[in-house]
C-alpha cells in the first residue's frame, strides 16, 4: 500500500529535481533582478542629485551674473530694463519664475508659459549702489519636471537594459547549475525515490564517469553513511522501545503491585488497630503517623512531638512499668517491648502494646527508636472472654464424661458386682474356715491366723475395687499429675475383665516396660481407655466364626510420645464415615448416645495428645493415641 502511494504521489506531482532547478532559477533571478535593480536605481538617483545639484548652481549663477542690472533696474525704477533682466532669468535651466519686491509689493515679475507648480523656492536680497542699504528681495522659484521625464525615460531605458542581461545571464546560470549540479541531483533523487520502504540499506551513486571528489560525491557518501547508521540507529532505537516497552511494563506492573501492597498494608494496619512512630532521640523529637493519632483518640496534628508529651497520656499506674522497659531498651539490655493502659481525650481506656527497634551509632550510643503501638484491648478482652467460654466448656465436658462414666459403670454393673462379689465370698469363706480351726480342741491357731489374714486381703481388694468405682464416678475438676499409662490399663482391665469374659472376649495385652510417665488426670486417661474397650467388644458382638479378641498394647514412638493401642477383630468401620465417627451424637450403635469418642477425642487434645482410627487386616479396627511424656512436656514449657 506504500509503494502505490508513493508512485501515484510520484506520477501526479513534478519531481523534487524539477522543482528544485526552478526555485534555484527563480531565486537565481530575483536576487539577480534584485541587485542589478538597485544599483540601477540607487546609479540613476544619483545622478539625479547631481543633476538636481548642478541645475541649482547654474541657477544661483544665472541669477549672480544678472544680479547687477537687476540691483540698478530697482534703483532706478527702471521696470522695462527689470523685466529683461528677468526674462534672461527664466530662459533655460531650472529657473521659471522671477520677481522683484519692494518691500511687500511687486515691482516685476516674469514666469515661463506652461510652468507647473515649483519645487523649489529663494530669496536673495538687494542693494542699492553704494551696498549699504536693501532695496528689495529677488525671488526665484525653480521646477525640476524637466529632469524627473530624462531621468524616468533613462530608468526604464536602463531597467530595460539590465533585464536582458539578467534573462541572458539567468539562462546561462541555468545551463550552468543544471550540467553542474541538477542534472546529478536529477539522478541521485531518481535513485532515493527507488528505494523500497523495507528493502535491504543499498548505496547509491552518481551517474558519472569518474570520482571527481566535490560536493556531489561527499554529499552521495553522507547519504550512505547516513542511511546506514539510520538503519542502524533505527534497529538500536526499536530494540531499545522494545526493551522499554519490557522496562515500563515491569515499571507498571511493580507500581501496581506496590499500590496494591501499601494499599494492603494500610488496611492491614487499619484493621489490626496498629500506629508508627518514630523518635529521634538526639533531637528529642517523637513523630506520629495518622494512625498514631487515631490510636489515642488525638486529632491530626494534636501531637506536639516532644518525647515527653507522651507520658501524659499514659496511665499513672503503668507509668513506672513503661519507663523501666524503655530504659532498659535504651540500656541494650533488651529489643523494646512493653504494655501500657491509656487514657483517650474521650475519657476511654485502652490498652497499647508497642514495640520498637533500636538503632545506634558507632559507639553503640541510642540515637533512633522506630516502632508500632497496637491497640489489644479487645484481644485482651476476647481472651478473657475466650478463658470463660473454655472454662464452661471444659465444665460441660466434665459433666458430660461424668454422665458418659456413668452409663458406661451402669452398663458394667453386673461385672461389677462380680468383682466385689468374688472378694465378699473369700471374706465369708475364709471366717467360716477361721471358725472352723477355731472350734478345733486344741485350736489350731495357725490356720485360724492364715484364714483371718485371707479376710484382710480379701477386704482390702473389695475395698480396692469400691475406690476404682467411686473415683470413676465421682465429678471434680481434672488433676493433671505424672501417672503410669500401663497401671491405668490394668485398673481398667481389672474393672472390666468381667465382662469382657461375659462376652467371650479375650484380652491380649501387650505393655512395653520402662514407660515414662505422662502429665494427665488419672480418671479421664481411665475413661478413654475403658470406652475404647467397651467399644470394641461391641464392635465383637456379631462375631461368631472366629475367636473375639482385643488386643491392648503400649509402647514409646520414634517421636518421644507414649501411645496406647486397642484394637478389635470386628466386622470394621466403613471409610466413609470413618471421622464421622468423633463428631458429637453420631453413633452406630442403635443404644448408643454418639459422645462416646466425641468426649475421648476431647479429653486426648487436652492432653495435648491426638487420637485416630485406621483398619486392622483382615478383620476389624485399632483405635490409638497418643499423649506426651513428662520430660517432653518439660522442655515444651
Amino acid at each position: 500500500m506504500f509503494n502505490s502511494r508513493l508512485s501515484r504521489s510520484r506520477d501526479m506531482q513534478p519531481t523534487p529535481y524539477s522543482r528544485l532547478t526552478t526555485r534555484i532559477l527563480f531565486w537565481v533571478v530575483a536576487i539577480c533582478l534584485f541587485m542589478f535593480s538597485a544599483v540601477t536605481v540607487l546609479t540613476v538617483a544619483l545622478e539625479r542629485n547631481s543633476l538636481y545639484q548642478k541645475a541649482q548652481r547654474d541657477a544661483q549663477s544665472n541669477v549672480t551674473r544678472n544680479f547687477a542690472a537687476i540691483s540698478s533696474g530697482l534703483w532706478n525704477f527702471d521696470t522695462t530694463g527689470l523685466k529683461a533682466a528677468l526674462q534672461g532669468l527664466t530662459q533655460s535651466g531650472s529657473i521659471i519664475r522671477a520677481e522683484v519686491l519692494n518691500g511687500r509689493q511687486q515691482v516685476a515679475s516674469v514666469q515661463r508659459e506652461h510652468s507647473d507648480a515649483p519645487d523649489f523656492e529663494w530669496e536673495a536680497p538687494l542693494f542699492g549702489p553704494d551696498g549699504s542699504e536693501k532695496i528689495g528681495t529677488l525671488k526665484i522659484s525653480e521646477s525640476y519636471k524637466d529632469l524627473r521625464d530624462l531621468f524616468t525615460k533613462n530608468l526604464a531605458t536602463e531597467l530595460v537594459a539590465e533585464l536582458v542581461k539578467i534573462g541572458g545571464m539567468a539562462a546561462l546560470l541555468f545551463i550552468i547549475i543544471y550540467s553542474l549540479i541538477t542534472r546529478h541531483l536529477q539522478t541521485l533523487a531518481h535513485d532515493v525515490l527507488e528505494l523500497k520502504p523495507g528493502a535491504p540499506v543499498g548505496s547509491i551513486s552518481l551517474h558519472r564517469r569518474k570520482f571527481h571528489n566535490d560536493e556531489l560525491d561527499t554529499l552521495v557518501g553522507s547519504i550512505n553513511r547516513f542511511r546506514e547508521e539510520r538503519a542502524e540507529a533505527e534497529d538500536a532505537l526499536q530494540a531499545d522501545i522494545a526493551m522499554r516497552k519490557l522496562v515500563e511494563e515491569a515499571l507498571q506492573e511493580s507500581e501496581a503491585r506496590l499500590r496494591s501492597s501499601e494499599e494492603r498494608l494500610k488496611l492491614a494496619i487499619d484493621a489490626a488497630k496498629l500506629g508508627i512512630w518514630d523518635w529521634d532521640i538526639e533531637r528529642d523529637r517523637l513523630v506520629w503517623d495518622d494512625s498514631m493519632h487515631r490510636l489515642y483518640g488525638i486529632p491530626p496534628g494534636g501531637f506536639g512531638g516532644a518525647f515527653d508529651t507522651w507520658w501524659s497520656y499514659v496511665m499513672r499506674e503503668d507509668v513506672t512499668q513503661a519507663q523501666f522497659d524503655l530504659d532498659a531498651a535504651l540500656r541494650g539490655e533488651r529489643e523494646y517491648s512493653s504494655e501500657f493502659r491509656v487514657q483517650r481525650a474521650d475519657g476511654s481506656i485502652r490498652v497499647i502494646r508497642g514495640v520498637a527497634h533500636m538503632i545506634r551509632n558507632s559507639d553503640g550510643t541510642p540515637v533512633r527508636m522506630v516502632g508500632i503501638n497496637r491497640d489489644v484491648t479487645d484481644l485482651i478482652n476476647a481472651e478473657r472472654e475466650r478463658d470463660r467460654a473454655t472454662e464452661e466448656v471444659q465444665a460441660a465436658q466434665a459433666e458430660l464424661a461424668q454422665v458418659a462414666r456413668l452409663t458406661t459403670m451402669g452398663e458394667l454393673a453386673a461385672s461389677i458386682a462380680h468383682e466385689v462379689s468374688q472378694p465378699l465370698a473369700a471374706v465369708v469363706s475364709y471366717g467360716n474356715g477361721a471358725l472352723r480351726w477355731l472350734g478345733h480342741v486344741p485350736p489350731d491357731l495357725g490356720e485360724a491366723k492364715a484364714a483371718i489374714e485371707g479376710v484382710v486381703e480379701a477386704g482390702n481388694h473389695a475395698g480396692a475395687v469400691l475406690a476404682r468405682i467411686r473415683e470413676l464416678v465421682k465429678n471434680r475438676k481434672p488433676e493433671y499429675e505424672a501417672l503410669d499409662v500401663n497401671q491405668a490399663i490394668e485398673d481398667v482391665l481389672g474393672l472390666t475383665g468381667g465382662a469382657l469374659r461375659a462376652r467371650s472376649v479375650l484380652v491380649q495385652s501387650s505393655l512395653s516396660g520402662g514407660l515414662p510417665a505422662v502429665l494427665g488426670d488419672r480418671i479421664q486417661l481411665q475413661q478413654v481407655i475403658m470406652n475404647l474397650a467397651i467399644n470394641a467388644a461391641d464392635a465383637m458382638e456379631s462375631v461368631n466364626d472366629r475367636a473375639r479378641v482385643l488386643r491392648i498394647g503400649s509402647k514409646v514412638t520414634a517421636e518421644g510420645l507414649v501411645q496406647v493401642t486397642i484394637a478389635d477383630c470386628g466386622t470394621g468401620i466403613e471409610e466413609g464415615i470413618r471421622e464421622r465417627i468423633f463428631q458429637p451424637l453420631f453413633t452406630t450403635k442403635s443404644h448408643g448416645m454418639g459422645m462416646g469418642l466425641s468426649i475421648c477425642r476431647s479429653i486426648i487434645e487436652a492432653h495435648r495428645g491426638k487420637l485416630w482410627t485406621s483398619p486392622v487386616a483382615p478383620h476389624g479396627t485399632e483405635f490409638k493415641f497418643t499423649v506426651p511424656a513428662c520430660n517432653r512436656d518439660s522442655e515444651a514449657a
